[in-house]
């Protein structure tokens, strides 16, 4: 199982999707299987500092992670791909419409809301939005 978590800069809310994920995989004794990308960002990036934070609260070092921009190939070798948001939904299936059976949403009819440039509560309130469906996405082998 390969799993892609999509947002926009893959700084706040896709790299927690990703490190919470694997972690509750790793905890259960199963293979970490997930990865995340922006759509419009730079390989390389660093966590934003209260993404690091909220993860570090979990018990997760999130030091080595780096930002990825989205490729083709990624999008090819995910079996699920998990947008934060509709419009994100709309952009993957416009530019790669032949993935369109595997792309969603993580939150059905809801969007995880983007924390950039608020406060540790507000990334905190992100993270709490997508713990449970992570949790759930995590246990299926």
């Amino acid at each position: 199982m390969n799993i892609l978590f999509v947002c926009t800069g893959n700084t706040c809310r896709s790299p927690m999707a990703e490190l919470y994920f694997n972690e509750c995989r790793k905890r259960a004794g199963l293979t970490e299987c997930a990865r995340s990308a922006g759509i419009s960002t730079l390989d390389g990036g660093d966590i934003s500092e209260n993404s690091f934070n909220v993860m570090r609260e979990e018990g997760i070092d999130a030091s080595k992670f780096r930002s990825a921009q989205l490729t083709f190939e990624m999008l090819e070798e995910a079996d699920m791909i998990y947008a934060m948001t509709a419009n994100h939904v709309n952009i993957l299936k416009e530019c790669a419409p032949q993935f369109a059976e595997k792309i969603t949403t993580l939150l059905p009819g809801k969007d995880v809301s983007d924390p950039f440039g608020g406060n540790l509560d507000c990334y905190r309130k992100t993270f709490e939005m997508m713990k449970p469906e992570l949790q759930s996405l995590a246990m299926r082998k």
